[in-house]
């Protein structure tokens, strides 16, 4: 079989289209070698986008434990409003964007290697945008500082937790 031919099975059967202007096969080796390449490339971008959803996590986890200790005090009390607050939780400062980001953290996970870097700016996007929210938000300051002796830092753990996945992110877009 001419080589000719050969480049005409591959890019029929396989439905690769083959450099009309090279009519040499690339070697075993070298096909070996782009192969790693394009691996460890795939296993770095992988390795980066858990970490950034781990950090995410870590940051959420910690101050739903520390909204909720804070929520048991109020409701251990005879105020109708602070029963009140106690039960709209975080959500009621975050909003949609709690549940944007960590979609945007799970698509970025299973992502195809040619959309992670969409997906990656999308998500950091979203962190930016929810971190400069909880720094300008009211209501994490009054949480942080409350009279119940209840220890919180919220905007801290917040805030360290979104710029983490912003930094992660930004080698990924």
């Amino acid at each position: 079989m001419s080589d000719d031919e050969k480049r005409a099975w591959v890019e029929r059967v396989l439905d690769y289209p083959l450099d009309a202007g090279s009519r040499d096969f690339p070697t075993a080796g070298a096909a070996a070698a782009e192969a790693d390449t394009l691996v460890r490339e795939a296993s770095d971008k992988g390795h980066a986008a858990r970490n950034a959803a781990a950090a995410w996590r870590e940051a959420i986890g910690e101050a739903d434990a520390q909204f909720t200790a804070l929520a048991s005090v109020l409701r251990s009390t005879d105020d109708d409003e602070l029963h009140y607050i106690a039960d709209l939780g975080l959500d009621a400062v975050f909003g949609e964007m709690r549940g944007l980001l960590t979609t945007a953290l799970t698509d970025l996970q299973h992502s195809p290697p040619d959309r992670i870097a969409a997906v990656a700016g999308k998500a950091a996007d979203l962190a930016m945008s929810l971190r400069k929210h909880i720094e300008a938000d009211a209501r994490i300051r009054v949480c942080d500082t409350n009279p119940f002796g209840v220890t919180l830092t919220l905007g801290e753990k917040l805030g360290q937790g979104l710029r983490t996945v912003e930094t992660t992110l930004a080698g990924l877009s």
